[in-house]
């Protein structure tokens, strides 16, 4: 029997990080972080510099201009793929990294008002942890007769295996965390949002999103 899904929402890619070449700035950054300014959402040794997402953040940084192109050109694919509005621009609005050492991990959330979020896996030791989705349809379970230990389980949540240079696209409403990382090395994964700007007229309804997000951005 075959398992169709019309209705994709998680999509993954892979691009060449050369991580090496920035472990150390992100390393430098992390140490900057103060405990107080550090994400709750990061536990049990989990560092995050979402608090400088408007200070610095790594899609600004020109050693990323490249990536940001790929990651544009994905989006716009996959803004196609959802039908979104052509009159949208898409933008990136905020981007950060976490870094987790033995034991720490993300636990669950999501990206409030983000179109398509994006997490990056720079380093990846193997067998470190997966990444996870919560069911989008856990809703509709309700009315369904589950397990008695559906939720005491997390049978909610779908683990996709993720390797160093993989990149994962995904709707920012969808739920998700990470699991605990169980090695000595650590773990790095950064995050872009990417975010849909007011529309507006133009003279040609097949501009390209980027291009637009371009032109919207120049004039703030």
């Amino acid at each position: 029997m075959e398992c169709l899904n019309p209705f994709p929402i998680v999509f993954k890619d892979t691009y060449e990080f050369d991580f090496d070449k920035h472990k150390e700035k992100f390393d430098m950054i992390f140490s900057q972080i103060e405990p107080e300014n550090n994400t709750q959402l990061e536990r049990d040794g989990g560092t995050s510099s979402v608090s400088r997402t408007y200070t610095d953040p790594p899609h600004e940084w020109p050693e990323f201009e490249d990536f940001k192109q790929w990651l544009m050109d994905r989006t716009n694919m996959i803004a196609d793929v959802w039908n979104f509005d052509a009159r949208c621009g898409l933008g990136i609005t905020e981007s950060w990294c976490n870094v987790h050492p033995r034991g720490a991990y993300t636990s669950k959330h999501h990206h409030q008002g983000v179109a398509i979020a994006t997490s990056s896996y720079l380093s990846v030791p193997p067998d470190s942890g997966r990444f996870l989705i919560q069911n989008p349809y856990e809703h509709f379970k309700r009315s369904e007769p589950v397990r008695e230990e559906y939720h005491m389980a997390q049978y909610d949540f779908i683990p996709i295996d993720v390797r160093t240079n993989d990149v994962l696209f995904f709707p920012g409403w969808l739920s998700h965390k990470t699991e605990k990382n169980f090695q000595d090395e650590l773990r790095y994964v950064m995050s872009w949002n990417i975010s849909a700007m007011q529309p507006l007229d133009r003279a040609s309804p097949k501009e390209p999103r980027n291009i637009l997000a371009e032109r919207l951005s120049n004039q703030g």
